[in-house]
């Protein structure tokens, strides 16, 4: 199934709580690479999410739905300089397919989007890096309690100071928490440099949690 519906059924969670936070740093260790590789190649994703994350029997986490992604590179538009004209937020959520916040829209999805997609600005490796910091930041409260993803700083510290209410859900390590504040760097310039650097500091955090 997808990551989506691991953290949704608690499949992502099972066992103790440490053994639920190797499998969630595990996961987004994986995450980060599969972005990277994408970005090596160009290909800038837009619509980074838990749903588009599908996950092996074994734990396998492949990154899925590069659709906008190859068709942006077909018409000759490089990561970092495209525009996206179709990525604004609706003016209301009943504008989206389902009137959910989760469903892909213009080329993003509402709950992960990033500030310059909410404003129909350039995309880069840098979007990616924010939706991603979204999708992790839900993994650990165990669902969406934003309306949009440019309010993930915001929902980051209100988890900090509350903790998620699914007790089965391992609290989120210190490092972890100063590193997602670097992804939702308003600015993409004070993101962390790339997904490579992302995935280093994760492994770094998994040797020292688990």
């Amino acid at each position: 199934g997808s990551l989506e519906k691991w953290i949704r059924t608690g499949k992502l969670y099972e066992g103790e709580r440490m053994d639920s936070l190797k499998r969630i740093l595990d996961v987004a260790i994986q995450f980060a690479w599969g972005l990277a590789y994408a970005h090596e190649r160009g290909l800038v994703h837009q619509d980074v999410k838990p749903a588009n994350v599908l996950i092996t029997p074994e734990g396998v986490a492949k990154v899925s739905d590069f659709g906008l992604a190859k068709a942006r590179a077909a018409a000759g538009e490089g990561a970092g300089t495209g525009q996206d004209r179709r990525a604004g937020l609706p003016p209301a959520s009943a504008n989206l397919p389902g009137g959910s916040i989760q469903v892909s829209f213009g080329g993003m999805t509402p709950a992960y989007c990033s500030p310059e997609q909410a404003r129909k600005g350039a995309v880069s490796r840098k979007t990616d890096i924010w939706s991603w910091g979204v999708s992790l930041l839900e993994m650990f409260v165990g669902e969406v309690t934003w309306y949009s993803g440019q309010a993930a700083g915001k929902a980051l510290e209100g988890y900090l100071e509350m903790g998620a209410e699914a007790e089965a859900i391992p609290p989120m390590p210190g490092g972890l928490a100063d590193l997602l504040r670097q992804c939702f760097q308003e600015t993409p310039a004070e993101r962390p440099a790339d997904m490579l650097e992302v995935a280093g500091r994760l492994q770094e955090i998994y040797r020292r949690e688990v």
